[in-house]
């Protein structure tokens, strides 16, 4: 008699399941009597960089770059927290993930998100199964339409609504609604009768890159315990700022949640410091 293959896992039995990470550091622990104290330092540094190490899931941006604790306005000067990351061998993969001659095609249009956001992406949808996403940054719309069918794969009951200053016209989908808006008028392009419309949970993914700090105060106003927001691309200049500002003043409500930014090593993927979980009650373990 064949076995039934799950078709999917409880989080205990993901837990009792070893990545190949673990499994080869594994083998390498057993064979460390064996090697140089250097070769140990190195291959100890390689497995385990900076913060990879710390459990906790949820965290504020503080406990990922202390100097931001303080009070005040961050300044260009205490970015360099970052470069730390940029300069890391890690982060010349990532550079290279989101394509080298060209972007992923997805439905015949072009879609800028790495390899790493592909994986991630339908994680985080499977998880908190949104009924709204909201994308604020259409481009050519490859990725609302990529979000819509993510949520028909997983039998999720969602839209999608994505809004751009140029939307674009010559694409459509039952599960997406194309809008034109404006992130430098926040409060006309989402009023708060077109906001109560949409029902929770969200994940709002922003891809704009401008008035970061206004977007997410506003739309905060109208989230709810469990939405996410995915703040993308936001690796240094004043929108870098604008959003470890945010964080750093809603810090109680706005965890980062590094299961998601952190699966493949420190901010490997699109959202630097930038997919939280909106969290009004108890902080979720």
């Amino acid at each position: 008699m064949m076995t039934r293959v799950p078709v999917s896992f409880t989080p205990s039995q993901l837990r009792r399941t070893p990545t190949i990470y673990e499994r080869t550091w594994r083998r390498i622990q057993r064979k460390w009597s064996h090697l140089t104290e250097q070769q140990q330092q190195e291959l100890s540094a390689m497995y385990h960089r900076e913060l990879v190490a710390d459990e906790r899931r949820f965290v504020h941006v503080s406990d990922r770059h202390p100097r931001f604790a303080d009070s005040g306005l961050i300044t260009d000067e205490m970015q360099s927290d970052i470069k730390m990351y940029l300069e890391n061998d890690d982060h010349v993969l990532w550079l290279k993930s989101q394509g080298l001659k060209g972007p992923p095609i997805y439905r015949g249009l072009p879609m800028f998100k790495t390899a790493y956001d592909h994986a991630v992406y339908p994680m985080l949808i499977a998880e908190v199964r949104p009924r709204t996403i909201i994308e604020v940054g259409t481009g050519y719309g490859a990725s609302a339409l990529w979000m819509a069918d993510q949520m028909h794969l997983q039998n999720i009951v969602g839209h999608v609504h994505t809004y751009d200053i140029n939307p674009p016209t010559n694409v459509s989908h039952p599960r997406v609604t194309f809008h034109a808006g404006d992130a430098n008028n926040v409060s006309s392009t989402w009023p708060t009768d077109v906001l109560v419309n949409f029902p929770h949970p969200w994940v709002l993914v922003c891809d704009h890159h401008k008035n970061i700090y206004g977007t997410a105060i506003h739309f905060l106003k109208h989230m709810q315990d469990g939405d996410y927001i995915v703040m993308e691309d936001l690796m240094g200049g004043r929108t870098r700022i604008e959003w470890v500002q945010f964080l750093r003043d809603h810090a109680k409500e706005c965890p980062i949640d590094t299961k998601y930014t952190d699966f493949f090593g420190v901010n490997m993927m699109c959202a630097y410091d930038g997919i939280i979980r909106i969290t009004l009650n108890e902080m979720p373990q």
